[in-house]
């Protein structure tokens, strides 16, 4: 682990990590207008492999979740 690394998760307090999992209340002013929103602000890290689409959509079904469909291959069609 970097020393950098090891820093930030040393200084984290309880706030930093509800930043990942519950959020923490916030306020938001659309552009588009009408007002003030409420809600909360929360973080979300995904780490993606630089490993085949095939490989990964093995591991999405080990899990439980469904593959997103590729444009290039959709309706079947083998552009490769």
């Amino acid at each position: 682990m970097s020393s950098l690394w090891a820093r930030v998760i040393k200084n984290w307090n309880k706030k930093d990590v509800l930043l990942f999992s519950d959020g923490v209340s916030a306020e938001l002013l659309p552009v588009s207008g009408g007002g003030w929103q409420k809600g909360k602000l929360r973080l979300r890290l995904e780490f993606v492999p630089d490993s085949p689409p095939e490989e990964n959509a093995e591991l999405l079904l080990a899990e439980g979740e469904e593959p997103e469909s590729d444009p290039a291959v959709e309706g079947g069609e083998n552009l490769g």
